[in-house]
């Protein structure tokens, strides 16, 4: 994580570092070599080290594709939190999730765009800590970006899978 840090000129705290871990649920990954961790530990120190270095855009092409969904949730829920400040923009397979923390679901199918609508606004927002991976479900054919448009309407979190039915809207 230092020397992630350390090659782009930013630096942190130990203190800031560690809470960054904590939301992501690693912080015992502080004082290991990246050989040392777990594919979803890589995955999810990866994310952290974007936080980190203040990035302003974050693309997440499946950033919870490796992790359980326990994990997964506190990945997405980070990405949303910073979604006012941030722009975010996730590739999922997983509708559920897509539908819980997306503002905006944008389906692709074969390279088109398919379906691009609002979500679910925050008070029908049910996550289920019991859901399946929707790719399983659908064979994972199609994929989709989905953005959350935060405090500025033009940042936030994306996701997406591919499910939808619906005729493309304008972008917007």
């Amino acid at each position: 994580i230092q020397t992630a840090l350390a090659l782009s000129h930013k630096e942190k705290g130990e203190e800031e570092i560690r809470q960054v871990l904590g939301a992501f649920g690693i912080e015992k990954v502080y004082e290991q070599t990246v050989e040392t961790l777990s594919g979803g530990e890589r995955q999810r120190a990866c994310i952290a080290i974007a936080f980190l270095k203040d990035a302003k855009i974050i693309l997440a092409d499946e950033p919870t594709g490796n992790l359980d969904h326990e994990n997964a949730l506190k990945v997405l829920s980070e990405l949303s939190r910073v979604k006012g400040d941030r722009y975010v923009v996730v590739i999922s397979h997983d509708i559920d999730l897509a539908e819980n923390f997306a503002d905006r679901i944008v389906t692709l199918s074969d390279g088109k765009i398919i379906s691009d609508k609002k979500a679910a606004s925050e008070g029908e927002r049910k996550v289920d800590p019991e859901a399946n991976d929707s790719a399983s479900a659908n064979g994972g054919a199609e994929k989709g970006v989905a953005v959350n448009e935060g405090a500025s309407a033009e940042k936030g979190i994306s996701a997406a899978d591919g499910a939808e039915k619906e005729s493309p809207a304008a972008p917007g």
